[in-house]
């Protein structure tokens, strides 16, 4: 989605791009909660889209 420019960063979001730079390298540790919530949410947003914007209950 990135490389096809479908998704962008409005804004500053220095955790989560700093996360997302380090995520793959061998020393990383901890938790990808943020990289983790961004893919859950492009999914949500993007790939599942069945109509128009949509309000859900918790």
């Amino acid at each position: 989605m990135y490389e096809q420019g479908k998704v962008a960063h409005l804004g500053m979001l220095p955790t989560l791009e700093d996360q997302m730079c380090r995520f793959g390298a061998v020393s990383f540790t901890g938790s990808p909660d943020r990289v983790d919530a961004l893919v859950w949410a492009v999914w949500a947003l993007m790939l599942e889209r069945t109509g128009g914007p949509r309000i859900r209950a918790l």
